[in-house]
């Protein structure tokens, strides 16, 4: 066995015998090539002797040291529960990225784990190495792994190293979970304090100068056309067209920047969203009210205003 000086590379200790590459090569169930027929359990198969504990981390042991099952490539350490959902046409390296995003994202890889070598990756997923070392590339630049030179790729704990960002993948890694029911109220809650953030801002601009509300009044009446048609994608455009219309009209970058990945998250997921526009003309109502509160934001109605927001969570928790 040969140390490598590539990255994706284990050292001589994690590198994978001549046995193992004919296993791993002979498993096509788990790729994404022309005849992929994806079989989660199987994404990274290894035996346990293929990869050597992290010695500068001697309390996690790597991938393939735990709870062996048998697979058509070689052996991995407990089944997978992954689907991939191909919705849109998606490059190899969409898929692997996002493959692998899902199993950090939802604990199946959990940190201080050692990723399999890319040459196994590769036979599993049946592309070749390069496209797993740029969907591992990827995974780096959001720091859900970390990469040492002749050491691999080690997963990172996502909650310390990962941002906002991560915020729609992790929804999706929590769709028909119990989890997603928690998860969502603490996206909500996110939601109504930059709200209240918003709300005050611009109450703060309406004390010194005329806001020009055309646009926010533009966007909703699109709302509501949207509402009439019925079709829940538009209506969740038309809705994230009204915010970011208050946003524009805030001029605030920092509140801009952190609305969008909320913003992201109720545009890909289909049971917050679901739960969300159950009932669009009571959103509709509430934007005719925030309306007329720009011509004459007081704090009593501002108030109001963020109760009544909590009270719609309240209920799209209780459809959740």
């Amino acid at each position: 066995m040969r140390a490598s000086s590539s990255p994706g590379e284990q050292s001589e200790h994690t590198d994978v015998a001549g046995e193992g590459i004919a296993k791993a090569a002979a498993g096509k169930s788990a790729c994404f090539g022309p005849s992929c027929r994806y079989t989660p359990s199987s994404i990274l198969g290894l035996a346990a002797s293929e990869i050597a504990p992290d010695d500068h981390h001697p309390g996690h042991a790597p991938v393939a040291a735990r709870s062996l099952t048998r697979t058509p490539i070689g052996r991995t350490i407990r089944p997978m529960s992954l689907t991939v959902a191909i919705g849109r046409p998606e490059s190899t390296v969409d898929r692997c990225e996002r493959t692998l995003r899902h199993a950090i994202l939802s604990g199946e890889l959990r940190p201080g784990e050692l990723l399999p070598p890319e040459r196994t990756l590769a036979a599993s997923f049946d592309v070749n190495r390069v496209t797993v070392r740029s969907a591992l590339t990827r995974l780096a630049s959001s720091n859900l792994v970390s990469v040492r030179q002749g050491r691999g790729y080690r997963v990172e704990d996502f909650h310390q190293t990962a941002g906002p960002e991560q915020l729609s993948a992790l929804v999706a890694a929590r769709e028909g979970q119990p989890a997603l029911v928690s998860l969502c109220r603490e996206l909500l809650r996110a939601r109504r304090h930059l709200a209240g953030a918003l709300v005050e801002r611009l109450a703060e601009l309406a004390a010194t100068t005329t806001l020009d509300t055309t646009a926010v009044s533009d966007a909703v009446d699109a709302f509501a056309e949207a509402v009439d048609v019925g079709e829940l994608t538009g209506i969740v455009a038309a809705d994230t067209g009204v915010v970011r219309a208050l946003l524009q009209l805030s001029s605030s970058s920092v509140l801009q920047l952190c609305f969008n990945p909320l913003l992201s998250v109720l545009e890909s997921s289909p049971s917050l969203r679901a739960a969300v526009y159950a009932e669009p003309e009571t959103n509709l109502v509430a934007y005719r009210w925030l309306l007329s509160w720009l011509k004459a934001p007081t704090s009593e109605s501002s108030t109001a205003l963020l109760a009544l927001l909590s009270e719609r969570d309240a209920a799209t928790l209780a459809r959740l």
